[in-house]
């Protein structure tokens, strides 16, 4: 187990400098500091390995996100914490930040992690009237590709200041939420519990 871990925080870490499709399986063998052949011992392909990455680094994010969406009642709220805590995460751990940015392309169940929720909640503020948009899948495909410009950007270190707060309360208006409950909303005070379960 011990090595199987080592082997998957290398992983991460190469993933994030070169992106999955371009990260070698000697390179996470070399990376974790064990031999080549050890690799096999635990993973099957590289694919494999890339998965247990993303399990691994959302899976605390995925239990955080789920926790905001079946406590808070209003879908814009659930919006702007969700966006904001997912920005947050990618300045807490810039590894993290980079795996998502580089992986997402390469690991199609980072989209649905992400898009079936958003969706869902889409739906659910469209039903309720407090989105005005017609399709859903467009906005959630626009939501995805901004989150990932932003995170690049911020790691970068191209966007500094409130970045989380300036672009929730874009994707609010452009939902539809009017700009003064837009400017509320993103900056609602994100509820400690939900910050620290994130360190």
């Amino acid at each position: 187990m011990r090595t199987r871990e080592k082997l998957v925080t290398a992983a991460r870490i190469v993933m994030a400098r070169t992106g999955v499709e371009k990260a070698t399986i000697a390179e996470i063998a070399s990376e974790a500091d064990v031999g080549f052949g050890s690799f096999y011992n635990h993973f099957s392909s590289k694919e494999e390995i890339a998965t247990a990455v993303f399990d691994a680094q959302t899976e605390k994010l995925a239990e955080v996100l789920d926790n905001v969406r079946a406590t808070v009642s209003d879908p814009a709220l659930v919006i702007s914490f969700v966006q904001r805590l997912i920005l947050h995460k990618a300045h807490l751990d810039p590894v993290w930040g980079w795996f998502i940015v580089r992986a997402q392309s390469a690991l199609p169940q980072m989209q649905k992690a992400f898009q079936e929720r958003g969706i869902m909640t889409f739906k659910r503020g469209l039903a309720e009237k407090r989105f005005h948009f017609k399709d859903a899948d467009v906005a959630m495909t626009i939501t995805l590709g901004g989150l990932i410009a932003v995170i690049r950007s911020m790691l970068e270190g191209n966007l500094k200041g409130a970045v989380e707060t300036e672009f929730v309360e874009l994707m609010l208006r452009m939902y539809g939420v009017s700009l003064t409950e837009a400017k509320s909303l993103a900056r609602h005070p994100i509820p400690k519990e939900l910050l620290n379960a994130l360190a």
